[in-house]
């Protein structure tokens, strides 16, 4: 005859096994997103097209995991879609699906967008995120006065930041 007590308690412990794989894979997600921002800070870091060798160097994992952490923390305000994830796997598919096509022709400020590049203040802005680079670059390998050069970084960080906040507003 079958124990029904036991029974019973082998189900309460499987569930409870079943819930601690659930808020071990959030937590395991949260994680994945955290290194992905830290991943974008460290690509802003590193030159133009230095990043993939700067991956391989320093990270116990391929470029192509840095990507996906990286994809994860960008699409971070998906938060919603993201909490329905069981994996990071299927995270990345919840966020790669194709999201609905609008059938009205898009604004004009929006068609206009394609024109941007040749836009000499657009010109000017990418000019200037390399030259921030190049500054930051300086600063790091300073060996004059580090304490001068921490309070710059630091100064160019906070200003780089509010500009970010901006351009989260301008795109929300």
């Amino acid at each position: 005859m079958i124990d029904v007590a036991m029974v019973d308690s082998k189900a309460i412990e499987i569930n409870h096994e079943h819930d601690l794989f659930q808020q071990s894979m959030q937590t395991g997600l949260e994680h994945a997103i955290r290194c992905g921002e830290l991943l974008i800070e460290a690509k802003g870091w590193t030159e133009y097209g230095e990043f993939q060798g700067w991956i391989e160097n320093n990270c116990s994992f391929a470029y192509r995991t840095a990507a996906q952490y990286m994809k994860l923390a960008l699409n971070v305000h998906d938060h919603a879609l993201l909490n329905n994830a069981k994996s990071i796997g299927e995270a990345l598919k919840l966020l790669s699906k194709p999201k609905e096509k609008s059938t009205s022709r898009p604004e004009p400020e929006r068609e206009l967008a394609f024109s941007w590049p040749k836009d000499p203040d657009v010109i000017a802005m990418q000019e200037g995120i390399q030259a921030v680079r190049q500054g930051v670059s300086k600063l790091t390998n300073s060996t004059v006065d580090r304490s001068m050069a921490g309070h710059l970084l630091e100064m160019t960080r906070d200003q780089l930041a509010n500009i970010v906040k901006d351009i989260n507003r301008h795109i929300a």
